[in-house]
């Protein structure tokens, strides 16, 4: 979380301003495991950023549209008792290009 909020992370497509951060985090929990799907939950969203529920499920879903994060199990239910889990689709800029060189 101090990662993503000290140092966004510029990615394709860009996120905007707003959603920077959470999308950095979804960035940041991919990079162990890239590729690997990883629990991304409303409730912690809530707890990180001291959203309301509605806004922080707004937010994901944005990212979700954008093509930030994808749903790894389409099929999902929160009936079931499982965590969601994302995987990060965006493509990460080259660092160098981020410093104009």
């Amino acid at each position: 979380m101090e990662a993503a909020r000290g140092c966004p992370l510029a990615m394709n497509p860009d996120p905007g301003r707003r959603l920077i951060t959470l999308a950095s985090i979804a960035a940041y929990l991919d990079m162990p495991h890239p590729g690997e799907p990883f629990v991304f939950s409303i409730p912690r969203v809530v707890a990180s950023f001291g959203w309301s529920k509605a806004t922080a499920s707004r937010a994901v879903a944005a990212l979700v549209l954008l093509g930030v994060i994808a749903w790894a199990d389409p099929t999902w239910s929160y009936t079931e008792g499982r965590a969601r889990t994302a995987r990060f689709v965006a493509t990460l800029a080259d660092p160098a290009e981020r410093a104009g060189r």
